[in-house]
């Protein structure tokens, strides 16, 4: 097998270079990713006026709209941001892959509130979204007047607010995914 696998990529190296000293780049369609297996992704950010500091509670409520069992053995990673107005958050990456769904969260006690940050996608984009979504995170910041700020991905188009949230965006698919 990997020979076989070694004869393909040596193939695609081949047939992609040519004389010229220009660089020639390709790139190399992922049969998973077909329009089929694609959801509707999303991210919201909510914030409650009071701190939660029952993180299981609402990562809970996520597995449920995963339909996935509850659990007391949550799993989150606690992430330190680069920005103190912000500080530390806990990322949960949640998978349904019977569904095909996942749910990538963020949950930040900030001073008296709490925000959320959900993205809802594949599984199978799920783990090539969590950078961009740890990036987006980790891009959070409060002015002077304590309004949370952020940097949009490209790929991310702001929409009106849906109920509960401060800020919504459709995630752009590209031909390329």
């Amino acid at each position: 097998m990997k020979q076989i696998i070694a004869a393909i990529i040596a193939t695609v190296i081949l047939f992609s270079c040519d004389s010229n000293q220009n660089i020639t780049s390709f790139k190399i369609k992922n049969p998973y990713l077909t329009e089929k297996k694609i959801t509707n992704e999303n991210v919201s950010i909510s914030i409650l006026p009071s701190k939660v500091n029952i993180v299981e509670l609402n990562i809970n409520r996520w597995r449920n709209q995963l339909n996935l069992p509850t659990t007391n053995n949550i799993n989150t990673e606690l992430i330190k941001s680069p920005f103190e107005s912000i500080g530390e958050y806990h990322l949960v990456h949640e998978i349904n892959n019977n569904t095909n769904q996942a749910i990538l969260g963020a949950i930040i006690n900030h001073t008296d509130q709490t925000i959320f940050i959900k993205m809802n996608t594949s599984a199978i984009l799920s783990y090539d979204r969590r950078y961009e979504f740890q990036l987006f995170c980790q891009s959070l910041y409060f002015d002077e007047n304590n309004t949370l700020i952020w940097n949009t991905p490209k790929n991310w188009i702001e929409k009106d607010p849906i109920q509960h949230s401060i800020a919504y965006f459709k995630i752009k698919h590209s031909n390329d995914n």
